[in-house]
């Protein structure tokens, strides 16, 4: 309150010093106004005033300076003498000058708030700045203190962290630090203590862990051969059952077929067929669950060789035919012209399948088609990946029993809306045996709109075949061929036989619109042959109408015709053709059958089959050829310890006009064969005391060169499997059990029948050899590996035999490549090298050609390097040697060494791919 009077006074006399120095007479100046000029000048000179303002009256007469924040008229207007804002101060105050009366406002800077702000911020610095003097002095005095004492606590620690608790303490800084080091050492001693107490826990628990590990380990490898063993002994059950089951069934089949040759009523005769019929079903199944429990365990093996894919597929065919006529489905077939008719595989797997998906679709479809078609997938210059498709037109499959359609005995499960039987292995088996063929299976279906079950399989080329070309391409060139057929895809199938064979066709669907057909094409291009598909149970056929379009493309058009009908139009067709010179061929069609149809058709005879045609036809063609020759100076001697097959091969031999003598046991054949020579002797393998593999090991030691009477196996297992035990053992052939007529009468050609040059070779043969050969026809390739000397130069030792031979191959896939090249390189040192070690291995593992071979080249390959002999046909001598090794090493894939030194733990699959 006392600073405000002040302060007011201080401005009142600033305001009336102000008045007193402008209200000054001057004296000289006429102009009064000239003096009030000079005084403002001077105190704005000063500096302490920034403005000032003269006014008289209303009006502004003067004004020096800048303007202020408050306006000098506002405070002309109002009566304040002074008036203060923030640091400014504004003077009013009246004069009269000469009679003028004047005011004047002046403003000038109040500097003492501004002063005592500057103030202020002086001593705050001051302030700061001593403190932070102090503060950083006192900071740098307690480091050597607080900071080292922490260092020091923190090293302690680390050294804790590292196990290290015998480490000595730091230097003591002070109390507080005394009680902390104090607190650290107790945790130390502690966190030692607890160390070595978990280190032994730990210790203790691993060595229980472990303990347990290899217990569990013991009883997981315990639990494995058990398992193992467990699967031994049910695959041993299985194939022992199979054989108890089969022998009795083939007793039933074989004299059932017997009984079908005999007079029988019509009712005996259909007696016969549903037990025909229901023993070869039950074999079916045995035969099923048998391959199940192969697969299971992957002992399911496949052959690879030679393997024509119509035949395959025809084959099949002509085992459903009669279901399928009798259901009155058509079985039609598109088997693709671009990959080539002979490949490797294995055929009897692929008819496994094939047989499995047929049956399914005649079994679930009871109207319309059954389409078989073949393409080629891809294809490289070894492999060939062909996809086979089954379609039916029946009542299809819905997603859900699609999903568990190719799980084992759920068959039944997945078709519980359609008619079925069976144990519901055959898709599993089928699943099993593409997956080994390096192949997928699937379906397409919906359910009422028929199926599509396709699956593919990986075959070989076959480096043998004459041709890549499609089967008969390009034989009917020449030939413009009309086909009339209503149902599209059955004229598709044969559009596809013609055209593959190099015909052009013209398609009718209609066989009202056959002669304006003809005569349309026949304005450009002659057609020479009328094909018509005839549906004799179509509710449009009409015989005398058929009767007189034939007799109108013959007379009028010269061309002639060829029916195609099913079985059950055969007799009305051939009241229709019976007056004229036409043919009629009968569904399901078959590739050489229609070939050879049309060629008699036309006039050609066989002269346009290619060799292969005529090789393989069809079984209803093949018989028309007579092949069974005179078995009257025959004799066979038969062995089995089962009276009923025994006797069924008795008949079936005496049906065929061979001399037979019938035998039960190993003995009683040594004493025959004692007494009198025999042509062929078909022998049981499975029989008690003796088995037919030490039967012909005995017989085999007994026979003196060139005596070697041929033995044909007789055998209930599946020959893929056994088959390298049997040539082994010094047996020539097979038969699977039930054997039939034809199959014997074949057999009997080939081994029995033969002229005495033949004779001679054949019992000159000593060394029992697998050859490369089936069953099924071809005479055995020469011998490659001689296995009983391989296993005499082992001293007899099974295993070393086959680790020798293992070598001997391996090594042969490693040379093999370097041979020809090297000679063509002149490098005859290092090739003498490779055939030396060739030489040298072979002289031990029983390769009797190739130690020939590689002998003579070494020889010669030591005099070229001595340079006492020139290089002359070295090239050829090393690619000789390349092809024998080529040999072997096919051999090798078609064959398991495993089996043919009786090692019994082996696997069924080779190591070489196909």
């Amino acid at each position: 309150m006392l600073n405000s009077t002040k302060s007011q006074q201080n401005h009142q006399n600033t305001r009336n010093l102000l008045q007193i120095l402008f209200s000054v007479d001057p004296t000289k100046p006429a102009d009064p106004l000239a003096h009030i000029d000079s005084i403002a000048q001077s105190l704005l000179a000063n500096g302490k005033f920034r403005n000032i303002v003269v006014f008289e009256g209303q009006n502004k007469v003067r004004n020096f300076g800048s303007a202020t924040r408050l306006s000098s008229e506002k405070l002309l207007k109002s009566n304040e003498n002074y008036h203060c804002k923030k640091n400014y101060c504004h003077y009013r105050f009246d004069i009269n000058l000469r009679n003028r009366e004047l005011a004047i406002v002046a403003s000038s800077y109040d500097t003492a708030p501004i002063v005592n702000l500057y103030q202020a911020i002086i001593c705050l610095l001051l302030v700061g700045t001593a403190s932070s003097i102090f503060i950083i002095f006192g900071v740098y005095k307690l480091k050597g203190y607080l900071i080292n004492s922490v260092e020091k606590i923190r090293y302690k620690l680390i050294n804790i962290a590292r196990g290290k608790f015998d480490q000595p303490d730091p230097p003591n800084p002070g109390c507080l630090y005394n009680m902390l080091m104090d607190d650290i050492g107790s945790l130390t001693k502690e966190f030692a203590e607890v160390k070595q107490n978990g280190s032994d826990s730990t210790f203790e628990e691993l060595k229980e862990t472990l303990e347990t590990v290899e217990i569990q380990n013991i009883e997981l490898d315990m639990a494995r051969k058990n398992a193992l063993s467990t699967s031994r002994v049910k695959s041993e059950f299985f194939a022992n059952i199979c054989h108890v089951i089969r022998t009795p069934l083939n007793g039933i089949i074989g004299f059932s077929e017997l009984l079908h040759k005999t007079h029988l009523s019509s009712h005996q005769q259909e007696y016969i067929e549903t037990i025909d019929e229901s023993a070869k079903g039950l074999l079916t199944v045995v035969n099923d669950i048998l391959d199940f429990s192969r697969l299971e365990i992957g002992k399911l093996s496949l052959e690879y060789k030679p393997t024509r894919i119509r035949q395959v597929i025809e084959d099949s065919i002509k085992i459903h035919a009669p279901a399928a006529e009798q259901k009155r489905l058509r079985l039609l077939t598109i088997i693709d012209h671009d990959f080539p008719e002979n490949l490797l595989g294995d055929p009897l797997r692929l008819k496994q399948v094939l047989n499995n998906l047929i049956s399914n679709a005649i079994k679930f479809t009871h109207t319309g088609h059954i389409l078989i078609s073949v393409s080629k997938e891809s294809q490289t210059h070894s492999q060939l990946v062909l996809k086979f498709s089954v379609t039916d037109s029946g009542v299809g499959l819905s997603e859900e029993q699609q999903e568990c359609l190719f799980e084992a005995f759920s068959e039944a499960i997945c078709n519980e809306k359609r008619s079925t039987e069976g144990a519901g292995l055959g898709l599993a088996i089928a699943k099993g045996i593409v997956d080994r063929m390096q192949g997928r299976i699937g379906v397409e279906s919906e359910l009422d709109k028929g199926a599509t079950f396709w699956f593919t399989a990986t075959l070989g080329q076959n480096p043998k075949a004459k041709t890549n070309q499609g089967y008969l391409a390009g034989t009917f060139s020449r030939l413009n061929a009309l086909v009339c057929e209503s149902d599209p895809l059955s004229r598709n199938e044969i559009t596809h036989y013609l055209r593959g064979w190099g015909a052009k066709v013209v398609e009718q669907g209609d066989s009202t619109k056959v002669l304006s057909t003809l005569r349309d094409t026949g304005q450009h291009t002659a057609i020479q042959l009328a094909i018509l598909g005839i549906d004799t149970e179509h509710k449009l056929f009409n015989a005398d109408r058929l009767a007189i379009l034939i007799s109108q493309l013959n007379r009028e058009y010269s061309t002639a015709v060829l029916l195609i009908v099913n079985a059950g139009g055969r007799a009305i067709v051939e009241r229709l053709v019976a007056a004229s010179n036409n043919k009629f061929t009968l569904r399901p069609l078959y590739c050489n059958q229609l070939h050879q149809s049309i060629s008699h058709q036309l006039g050609l005879g066989n002269t346009q089959l290619s060799e292969t045609s005529q090789t393989h036809l069809t079984p209803s063609l093949a018989a028309s050829h007579d092949t069974a020759g005179s078995f009257a100076n025959i004799k066979v001697l038969a062995v089995d310890d089962n009276q009923a097959n025994l006797r069924l091969v008795l008949e079936l031999l005496k049906a065929l006009g061979v001399a037979t003598v019938g035998v039960r046991s190993g003995p009683e054949v040594l004493a025959e064969l004692e007494k009198s020579g025999f042509d062929l002797i078909l022998m049981d393998v499975q029989m008690p005391a003796m088995n037919g593999l030490e039967l012909t090991r005995r017989i085999r030691a007994q026979e003196v060169p060139p005596q070697r009477t041929p033995i044909i196996a007789l055998t209930a297992h599946t020959v893929s499997e056994q088959k390298s035990k049997l040539l082994v053992a010094g047996m020539d052939d097979y038969l699977t059990k039930p054997v039939n007529e034809s199959e014997l009468q074949h057999v009997i050609e080939r081994w029995a029948l033969q002229n005495e040059s033949q004779g001679a070779a054949r019992r000159a043969e000593v060394n029992p050899q697998p050859k490369a050969q089936s069953a099924s026809g071809g005479e055995p390739e020469p011998v490659l590996v001689d296995l009983q000397l391989s296993l005499a130069l082992a001293k007899n030792k099974a295993d070393l035999a086959k680790e020798m031979l293992e070598m001997m191959f391996k090594d042969l896939q490693q040379a093999r490549d370097q041979l020809v090249p090297l000679a063509e390189e002149r490098a005859f040192t290092e090739l003498q090298e490779i055939v030396h070690k060739i030489h040298g291995g072979s002289c031990y593992c029983g390769i009797v050609e190739l130690k020939h071979l590689s002998q003579s080249s070494d020889r010669k390959l030591d005099d070229i390097v001595n340079k006492q002999a020139e290089a002359e046909g070295i090239e050829r001598d090393m690619q000789n040697l390349t092809d024998l090794i080529d040999r072997l090493l096919e051999w090798r894939k078609q064959n398991e060494l495993c089996v043919f030194f009786g090692i019994s733990d082996f696997k069924t699959d080779t190591d070489y791919p196909i």
